[in-house]
């Protein structure tokens, strides 16, 4: 039997005869290869429909591979009575817009008459909601599974009555961000045991289109993240950190992988290692003849025995983000190391004929000839590593992107040319050694710090920029045309500065403020 739909999927609810009393929307502003990797796509779609008469209700997703279109009902998005928007990514609102565009819904929220009641979230959001509350009805700040709670009560009690809807949301003091202006804070709404969040083993699969780290049972091992290293939105925003228990994973992974016929998971989490049972976890697995894959993994939390147990869950490439080679910066990053004690588990790892992945930041504030020092340190691996295939070794150079929500947001952007200049060096001195240097482009990170660190006025400009197609290419001249002021991207703030994005208490503010006061200390003409 073939799948369903657009895609050819399995594990989806094929609509009834009856009309539906409500339609939601699951919009996810990119691939759809990307929506169906993300976590919160699988849990909106089986909360909703096991939590409201799978009668009454109807749940399709949009991605930038269907636009026009339901992924299996084929209806336009102006059908639908709620929209759910996820931004995973500053960017992902270019694409939202021409989303709205393309289906004829005006993106002004004010001049809007026709579509579905949009409600916006995700992790660029939650740090700051300001770039899109010209554009949505609402913003979520919290845990997703908190947010499905609240709008299927709404949901049920109005009946799917969209006014109705719209006048519940605005009566919800925490976790739901309206822009209204006034002195209220919104605090986040949190998830307290992940153990008691609903997590699906069903998972969206298409049959011709894998999910981006392969096929798989797809889980989140822990939230949040202990470690709160200054340029990291994802720690700050999903604070503090939770961890499911090991019976929990168990049963998950056993149910899921037996529901998708499939014998491998992929771990979620920022910090793998820091979960109390996760080498235990990896045991059983192993053990049971699971494969598994881990996301990118803390240096400090790993060990030659944690490496031993990735490689038997077939993992061939192992992700270390040092972020910087110096290890006095590094520790200003929440990311102490030996040196000796780093060069001796990347040299471990290509010793197990595993591929190595560094990531690299540029632009940290106090560092002193970090591309210099990147070289001498590759250099090293390599003459440890004896003999090393120099095609295992794989860079990744970023610039630190300035976030909000993040002690960086104080912080200016690196220049585009004191970036480049930095680049062509590593390229330079690399590629000749056989190792592949990967870059984030400046003109990408200068777009995601415009948008990232707006205010509300940005909205002219994203409308704009997305009318124009929303290619980098024409950024500049659309900045130009509606006359933005853009300098903030590359300015310092004090830290009595008040972000448009005051009005949103993540509950780190403290912590914020004293290791941004601890890095202006080092940069001349910004102590305190």
């Amino acid at each position: 039997m073939g799948g369903v739909g657009r895609f050819n999927e399995y594990n989806v609810f094929i609509p009834g005869r009856t009309r539906p009393v409500v339609k939601v929307a699951l919009v996810h502003p990119s691939t759809y290869q990307a929506s169906i990797t993300n976590l919160f796509t699988h849990i909106a779609y089986y909360y909703i429909y096991n939590r409201l008469d799978v009668n009454k209700v109807l749940v399709d997703r949009f991605t930038f591979d269907n636009v026009y279109e339901g992924a299996v009902t084929g209806l336009p998005l102006s059908r639908f009575d709620i929209a759910l928007v996820t931004v995973a990514f500053e960017l992902d609102i270019i694409n939202f817009i021409k989303f709205l565009i393309d289906n004829r819904i005006n993106p002004l929220k004010k001049k809007r008459i026709k579509g579905p009641i949009l409600i916006a979230g995700g992790p660029a959001l939650m740090a700051n909601p300001e770039p899109v509350i010209d554009l949505v009805d609402a913003v979520f700040i919290g845990d997703g599974e908190a947010f499905l709670r609240t709008l299927t009560d709404i949901i049920e009690a109005c009946n799917g009555d969209k006014q109705c809807v719209l006048m519940n949301l605005s009566n919800i003091r925490d976790g739901i961000y309206l822009g209204n202006g006034g002195g209220d804070v919104v605090r986040k709404s949190i998830i307290g045991n992940l153990d008691d969040a609903f997590f699906p083993t069903y998972q969206i699969r298409s049959e011709t289109i894998q999910p981006v780290y392969g096929d798989g049972f797809y889980v989140e091992s822990s939230r949040g993240c202990k470690w709160l290293c200054p340029f990291c939105l994802e720690s700050y925003i999903s604070h503090p950190p939770r961890h499911r228990s090991m019976g929990k994973l168990k049963r998950l992974i056993e149910e899921g992988t037996s529901n998708l016929r499939v014998r491998r998971t992929v771990l979620y989490s920022l910090s793998f290692f820091d979960h109390p049972n996760s080498v235990e976890l990896l045991e059983w697995l192993h053990s049971n003849n699971y494969g598994f894959s881990l996301p990118s993994i803390r240096f400090d939390t790993l060990s030659r025995k944690k490496v031993d147990l990735i490689a038997l869950g077939g993992q061939r490439t192992v992700t270390v983000a040092p972020e910087t080679p110096c290890p006095e910066l590094s520790c200003r990053l929440h990311k102490c190391f030996k040196l000796e004690d780093l060069l001796d588990l990347c040299t471990y790892v290509i010793e197990k004929k595993l591929n190595l992945k560094l990531y690299f930041m540029l632009g940290i504030p106090g560092e002193e000839r970090p591309e210099e020092k990147i070289v001498e340190f590759i250099r090293n691996i390599i003459s440890h590593a004896r003999p090393a295939r120099r095609e295992q070794i794989r860079v990744t150079i970023n610039p630190l992107i300035p976030k909000a929500h993040t002690p960086f947001q104080y912080f200016p952007l690196i220049s585009k040319s004191g970036y480049e200049q930095k680049i062509t060096f590593l390229r330079n001195t690399l590629n000749p050694l056989g190792v592949r240097v990967n870059v984030y482009g400046w003109r990408w990170a200068f777009a995601q710090a415009l948008i990232g660190l707006a205010g509300r006025d940005i909205s002219k400009l994203l409308i704009a920029w997305a009318l124009k197609g929303g290619r980098l290419a024409s950024l500049k001249t659309v900045i130009r045309e509606v006359d933005y002021d853009f300098s903030y991207v590359f300015k310092y703030k004090s830290l009595n500065y008040e972000f448009p994005w005051s009005k949103v208490v993540l509950g780190l503010e403290d912590v914020i403020e004293r290791e941004a006061s601890a890095f202006l200390q080092i940069i001349p003409g910004h102590a305190r």
